[in-house]
């Protein structure tokens, strides 16, 4: 393809915007946006609940402050000791 070629089949031509197939200007239905212009809708889903270790964190916190171990605040909250451990690495990522 050459160069003069390549400027008719263009998509812009004179800072006008023309559709490619006709080189004719494009009707204002099919204005050239760029990917922050276009419109962005997102449907919202009833999520499920948090995981263990997101409702535990508060209370994890606290105890482990208090000086509890990991063990001990797992057997005070029922739950398993990985989860403790979940919880209080989450807390000090943040």
């Amino acid at each position: 393809m050459k160069s003069g070629d390549r400027r008719n089949k263009g998509i812009r031509r004179n800072s006008f915007l023309f559709c490619s197939a006709a080189l004719r200007p494009c009707p204002p239905s099919q204005s050239s946006r760029t990917e922050g212009e276009v419109p962005f809708e997102a449907a919202l889903a009833d999520l499920p609940e948090p995981p263990i270790y997101q409702k535990i964190f508060e209370k994890a916190l606290h105890l482990n402050q208090l000086g509890m171990n990991p063990n001990r605040i797992a057997v005070h909250l029922g739950v398993d000791r990985t989860t403790v451990t979940r919880a209080l690495r989450c807390i000090r990522s943040h």
